[in-house]
């Protein structure tokens, strides 16, 4: 018997309310401590580009700051957000899956909507990946970079040159945007 509390997939995707109620997930998990809520707006990046001032100590923030990255705080910090950004990434292939899988739930401009959206989203957030994990772009663009995930399935992928991750990045975002316009 499941639980009164959970959905699965298919439930969740039988309805254009729950392509909306997916999509406005993904959104909310965005502010999550190990992304936009945290990590990634006031905590590692700022520390990282040295807009805070620990001289004269020795706090876990002042390490990182000092770009030492083999301590657990550091190690724990961007294993948090390398983990739920890809989880998300996940999130936005499921829900394309499942736009592709139910095309008589989603029709006309709401599909285009949630099917850009999730396309956006999953180019943004694998262009972050990049952003903070892969080489600096311009510098190295052959480099090899990090994954760039189009499935929902949890397996290793692997890892890609930054010329090829920007490459399947432009054409989420161009494919959302012509869906998006």
């Amino acid at each position: 018997m499941q639980p009164e509390d959970q959905v699965t997939d298919g439930q969740l995707f039988s309805t254009e309310s729950g392509f909306r109620t997916a999509l406005n997930g993904i959104y909310v998990e965005l502010s999550n401590n190990a992304l936009y809520g945290g990590e990634l707006s006031v905590d590692a990046v700022e520390i990282l580009a040295q807009r805070y001032d620990f001289s004269g100590n020795t706090t876990n923030a002042y390490r990182l700051g000092t770009y030492n990255y083999t301590i657990d705080y550091a190690k724990s910090k961007f294993a948090a957000v390398w983990e739920k950004a890809y989880s998300l990434i996940a999130n936005c292939n499921k829900l394309l899956e499942y736009a592709e899988k139910n095309e008589e739930v989603l029709t006309g401009k709401m599909r285009k909507m949630i099917i850009g959206e999730a396309m956006a989203l999953r180019a943004f957030l694998h262009f972050d990946m990049l952003r903070l994990f892969g080489p600096v772009y311009v510098k190295e663009p052959s480099a090899e970079a990090i994954p760039y995930n189009e499935s929902d399935k949890v397996s290793a992928l692997p890892i890609l040159s930054a010329d090829t991750v920007m490459g399947r990045v432009l054409r989420d975002i161009h494919a959302a945007e012509q869906l998006l316009e």
